[in-house]
């Protein structure tokens, strides 16, 4: 999908010089953080110490909700991003001014991350571990801002079919509606991944901050009394508002939002608080696969890693129950012996030399080393396993993961819901008082 840009150029304030230095200033350190990757993708080093990982919030580095704003995936992400950046946030900006306009964005990214965490007890425990990154919270708050100020305006909306274009025309009221309703439905079918919540959040956020950001020439009263010379007589304008029935259509995708933020809030007091959260590194000749496995000791695993590589050297430390070892152990472990592989009626062996740390529960921090195994391969119904296989490995924990329902999730919670009232209430009460167009 594609919208046509307009040029556009507020009397008021001039060219939009933020909108502009964003888009520069994102492109810049999307450059710096994917250079080593020839320019395709962010770096780990980068997504690692500067993307918004929600776990670490617990650990106060909130810097990350700031710094992730600008950090962006690949090169379709920062492309498409800026994009939209560009059409909707000269106008937006061109309304409220540059300094107003830059507190929304920043203001709209900020809350969309916390809009993302608060939705961590529907999405599941694993997403407090899952980095999020990009510009796409803030613009969503430019998204909304344009909605309330230009319900009206007609947008052309280009969606392509076998690289054939098909192009239509409506107003923006809807086109953005629909968008941001499909970040609703994609927020609760998707459980990881694209942070679509972040995506609604900022666009909740922008709405809410509107009234408070807009400039006083634009807040006009809802009905004026003009004397109408040619009929002789006194007659009622009231301002064009949004439609009701586009009302309607996001007062629905508010409910579906308040009912999750409500569950989100019950559901983070009985979050499990012995969480831990496992990077696991496997090395080859010139490259390091990495993913991460969640697991509780009164639990079990709860998330086991994507990547193959590390999830059999992950399969193999758990079966071979040396996730819990002795408490405050510290030193070189040596295993060698037969596990049972639970699902695949097999046996495999283990032959692991490393160095491992275990807290003072016993669970593992940090190990380090080699592991020859058996791969097992699943062809149908027949299993035939890979014999004497080695891996070169790390693995590193965070946790324990203590109260992040209580200390984390409820009160993000607690914020989401009130910014959606907020919000509700303003496209049902302000919107004559702010439509622009």
């Amino acid at each position: 999908m594609a919208l046509l840009p307009v040029d556009v150029e507020s009397k008021e304030f001039g060219k939009p010089v933020i909108t502009y230095t964003l888009i520069g200033l994102n492109v810049l350190i999307y450059l710096l953080t994917t250079y080593e990757n020839s320019f395709i993708e962010i770096g780990d080093y980068w997504v690692r110490i500067y993307a918004l990982t929600p776990f670490t919030l617990l650990y106060n580095e909130w810097y990350r909700i700031i710094t992730s704003m600008f950090l962006h995936q690949n090169i379709f992400h920062i492309f498409f991003n800026m994009y939209f950046l560009y059409i909707f946030g000269r106008e937006v900006e061109g309304t409220l001014g540059h300094l107003k306009y830059l507190t929304l964005y920043m203001l709209s990214g900020i809350f969309a991350s916390l809009f993302h965490v608060s939705f961590i007890s529907v999405l599941g425990l694993s997403n407090l571990f899952i980095p999020a990154l990009g510009a796409s919270g803030a613009i969503s708050g430019v998204l909304g801002a344009f909605l309330l100020l230009y319900p009206h305006r007609d947008l052309t909306v280009c969606w392509f079919f076998w690289f054939i274009p098909w192009c239509f025309t409506a107003k923006a009221v809807y086109l953005l509606l629909l968008w941001f309703g499909m970040q609703v439905i994609l927020g609760y079918t998707s459980m990881q991944g694209v942070a679509f919540f972040a995506h609604a959040g900022g666009f909740i956020a922008g709405i809410a901050l509107l009234p408070v950001l807009i400039p006083s020439w634009i807040k006009r009263e809802r009905v004026k009394i003009l004397y109408d010379h040619f009929l002789g007589e006194y007659i009622l304008i009231r301002r064009r508002g949004i439609e009701r029935k586009a009302k309607i259509l996001f007062q629905f995708f508010i409910i579906l939002l308040l009912l999750g933020s409500i569950y989100s809030l019950h559901a983070s007091y009985a979050l499990k608080s012995d969480v831990y959260s496992y990077l696991i590194g496997v090395y080859g000749e010139e490259t390091v696969i990495s993913d991460y496995t969640i697991y509780s000791p009164s639990g079990g695993v709860l998330t086991y890693p994507m990547q193959s590589l590390p999830r059999i050297v992950w399969n193999r430390i758990y079966w071979a129950d040396l996730v819990s070892y002795k408490p405050n152990y510290e030193g070189i472990l040596r295993f060698n012996s037969l596990v049972d592989a639970p699902k695949y009626n097999v046996k495999v062996r283990v032959d692991l030399d490393a160095y491992a740390e275990y807290d003072s529960n016993g669970i593992l921090k940090f190990m380090n080393g080699t592991m020859v195994t058996d791969v097992i391969y699943v062809r149908g119904v027949r299993i035939s396993l890979e014999r004497n296989v080695m891996f070169r490995f790390e693995l590193s924990s965070y946790g324990p993961i203590e109260d992040a329902g209580p200390k984390l999730i409820a009160p993000a919670s607690i914020l989401s819901i009130t910014i959606l009232i907020i919000a509700s209430a303003v496209v049902l009460t302000k919107d004559r008082e702010i439509v622009i167009d």
